[in-house]
């Protein structure tokens, strides 16, 4: 239900933003400021969870976004909304999502044995994304061209109910503990971060970058040069997400033919190229682009995807524990590009135009490929395939 509601603001959002104004870096700033909280998260995140109860943190978040998309629905109503409401209702929302990300597989975590909670954390993110993409999404857009404040208002409900489902499980979902994990911790402190993870978290920072910055002025380029309606937005955004989903599930298929490395520079080769070509129509008002962009989305979630399993092999062949605080690190400096990645878009276009922005990310992509060939560490496939129930 998530999946669904999050898909339903993520279309109407950028365009109540566009409605309000054409400045790209401050369209772009509303995809900066949304994902800021994870990387708050990941430095916060794990001490303000340590001992509450996931259904209290599920529910309270949920219920935090129900309230941000009924006041953005009011507000459209009336013809009062602004960009700095705009700037806090992606922050609100941001910080739900960060909350509930984490705490949903904890609680999968405890109420299931070890087994039966890969395969149902498999299926959560599976059906999220179906959510998302084939539901929210296209509805998004439908309702935006009926009225600003509809989705607004159906996310709404379905960000409240999915609160009181969180809040009515009858078992206590608390984290479990484990003697072992401050001494993880610390150890893991201590050594830091193995010198050869350091150009894994390089490259899952270029292609984290690469995306968000096409992504976060993607509603000005669909809007005012392809000149897509409302709806027919939504259902872009639905196949840059099931692109998403496809190189996710490619990805072991990838790292297992090509290995590791190579498969890593072919899915950020595969970016580049999409991207490259994207600069070439930029500039027109056809829609020939498009399918480029949902080529680099592929690509660029299948990078993902190996980069984070190459991440934990990096550790586990230097004899360190992939515990919380070794991922926080990749989390972090994934996230992290992720805003700057925003903010550069926005900053491009604004200098420069679309063409530019799409031939930057382009040589950006295909340059953190080429770093990605010099990898020397190859997990196995099935951490890959594991990997991929949390990529960036």
């Amino acid at each position: 239900m998530t999946g669904v509601a999050d898909g339903i603001t993520a279309v109407a959002l950028p365009l109540l933003a566009a409605g309000l104004t054409g400045h790209p870096p401050t369209i772009a700033g509303v995809m900066a400021i949304q994902h800021l909280p994870w990387v708050v998260a990941e430095y916060a995140g794990e001490d303000l969870r340590a001992h509450g109860d996931r259904r209290t943190v599920v529910g309270l978040a949920n219920t935090l976004r129900a309230l941000v998309a009924v006041l953005l629905g009011g507000l459209s109503l009336v013809n009062k909304e602004s960009i700095p409401v705009i700037y806090l209702a992606a922050l609100i929302l941001g910080v739900g999502e960060a909350l509930t990300d984490e705490a949903e597989d904890e609680s999968l975590d405890v109420l299931l044995d070890a087994a039966a909670a890969s395969d149902a954390r498999s299926t959560l993110r599976s059906r999220g994304m179906t959510g998302l993409a084939l539901v929210g999404l296209p509805l998004g857009g439908l309702l935006y061209n009926i009225a600003a404040a509809a989705p607004f208002m159906l996310s709404m409900v379905t960000y409240a109910v999915a609160g009181l489902l969180a809040l009515g499980v009858h078992t206590a979902v608390h984290p479990r503990t484990d003697s072992r994990r401050p001494a993880r911790r610390e150890q893991s402190h201590q050594l830091g971060v193995p010198h050869s993870a350091r150009p894994v978290i390089v490259v899952a920072s270029i292609a984290a970058g690469a995306t968000s910055a096409c992504l976060s002025v993607f509603v000005l380029y669909a809007t005012d040069t392809l000149a897509l309606d409302a709806p027919t937005f939504g259902m872009v955004l639905a196949g840059f997400a099931a692109g998403s989903y496809l190189g996710s599930r490619l990805a072991p298929w990838v790292g297992e033919s090509l290995g590791i490395a190579t498969g890593i520079g072919a899915s950020m080769a595969t970016t580049g190229l999409g991207y490259g070509l994207t600069s070439l129509f930029a500039g027109q008002s056809a829609q020939r682009a498009i399918p480029f962009l949902v080529l680099s989305s592929t690509g660029a979630m299948c990078a993902g995807v190996l980069l984070r399993a190459t991440f934990q092999g990096t550790f586990i062949a230097a004899g360190r524990t992939v515990d919380t605080a070794a991922l926080r690190s990749f989390h972090l400096a994934t996230w992290s590009a992720i805003v700057l990645g925003a903010l550069t878009g926005g900053i491009l276009v604004e200098t420069s135009g679309f063409p530019t922005l799409f031939l930057v990310m382009a040589g950006l992509a295909v340059a953190g490929g080429a770093l990605a060939t010099t990898l020397r560490v190859s997990p196995s496939t099935s951490t890959a395939g594991a990997a991929g129930e949390r990529a960036p």
